[in-house]
């Protein structure tokens, strides 16, 4: 595992959505479809899949990809994930990121965000992806 320190040299945040790995690409809703002119893409459920959260195009913008979440999926709750002893939340899934929290969505008992896909996780899943999940604030 990397030290604390290093790790608390990036961002605290997750999410840039790079839609068929054309370049950075930011997770906003355009109903309309086209280009909102901030070299955003129109967003589906199709696009928004499933990955692991050590994919290195998706780390920053939690809480704009929680705000575009809620509008795909027609509502539910913008929550913060933060660890109660620590800066960081510390390992989850397959990774080891240095966010100091993530905002992730919460609907009908299921958690969304641009790692789960458009089918989300229980709550229990979810949890279980945390290896230091016994330290986290769970808002849920």
């Amino acid at each position: 595992l990397p030290s604390v320190g290093s790790a608390l040299g990036f961002a605290s945040t997750v999410c840039n959505f790079r839609p068929n790995g054309t370049g950075p690409k930011s997770l906003t809703m355009n109903m309309s479809g086209g280009s909102e002119g901030r070299g955003s893409s129109r967003v589906t459920p199709r696009n928004w899949r499933q990955r692991p959260y050590s994919d290195p195009n998706y780390q920053f913008g939690c809480e704009e990809c929680a705000d575009d979440i809620l509008k795909i999926l027609g509502g539910g709750q913008k929550v913060k994930i933060e660890n109660i002893f620590y800066r960081i939340i510390g390992p989850i899934g397959d990774a080891f990121p240095s966010w100091f929290s993530h905002t992730v969505v919460l609907k009908n008992g299921r958690v969304y965000d641009a790692f789960t896909g458009s089918q989300g996780k229980s709550i229990s899943e979810y949890k279980k992806l945390f290896q230091w999940g016994d330290m986290i604030d769970w808002p849920f």
